[in-house]
């Protein structure tokens, strides 16, 4: 785990919401691929389960662990700053395809695995395309598994969804709301540009591929 791209405060609070009383919890998101790769900086915690909850149960027991502001609490959804640090609790009921990480440094800490975290990112990019997906999508694309392997899974991660593949590839070259966000501090050798020029060269491929499945 690259825990050095975390600052005390941040692994104080990642310590304290291990422990929050919500079964199947655990922490996926960037900072969760930013632990596993050290591909960037991430500061926000963005934890999950697949179980219903109650939003007034997990604002009280971040209320005990420090200064909590909450920012959005509704049925499924808590989003808030802890002693200043952003943390989300969403219910998110897919299954799991990875193997749980875990840290002595954190009992009681899940991690998703990076398929899970890509899974989930490659749709979170059809709806918003944030720059640290388009950045995370490129590391995993490059250490883990590559795209065409990623896509081929959704089923697997959303059964019973229908998927919108052309959707999904279109946005793989929509870049404006990204152009609009700062770029997170990337600890390689590769920059924002060339995060660019490699969804603009895989599109079209994966679109060739995915037009031969139809026929």
């Amino acid at each position: 785990m690259f825990w050095d791209i975390l600052d005390g405060t941040r692994i104080s609070v990642l310590k304290q919401s291990a422990r929050l009383p919500v079964p199947g919890t655990y922490l996926a998101g960037g900072t969760a691929l930013a632990l596993q790769l050290g591909h960037r900086d991430s500061e926000d915690f963005d934890f999950f389960t697949p179980e219903p909850f109650d939003p007034d149960d997990v604002i009280a027991a971040w209320s005990e662990l420090g200064e909590l502001l909450v920012t959005d609490s509704r049925p499924g959804t808590v989003h808030g700053l802890l002693n200043g640090v952003r943390v989300t609790l969403i219910r998110y009921a897919a299954p799991m395809l990875g193997e749980w990480l875990t840290d002595d440094r954190i009992p009681g800490l899940r991690i998703a695995s990076a398929l899970d975290i890509a899974l989930m990112k490659v749709i979170a990019l059809s709806q918003r395309g944030a720059k640290k997906d388009f950045i995370d999508l490129y590391a995993i694309h490059h250490s883990v598994c590559p795209l065409d392997g990623v896509i081929d899974r959704l089923p697997e991660k959303f059964p019973g969804k229908r998927i919108n593949y052309y959707h999904i590839l279109k946005s793989f070259v929509y870049f404006d709301d990204a152009e609009q966000e700062p770029t997170p501090n990337i600890r390689t050798s590769w920059t924002w540009d060339d995060v660019k020029s490699f969804f603009k060269r895989i599109q079209p491929v994966l679109l060739h591929r995915l037009e031969d499945s139809d026929r």
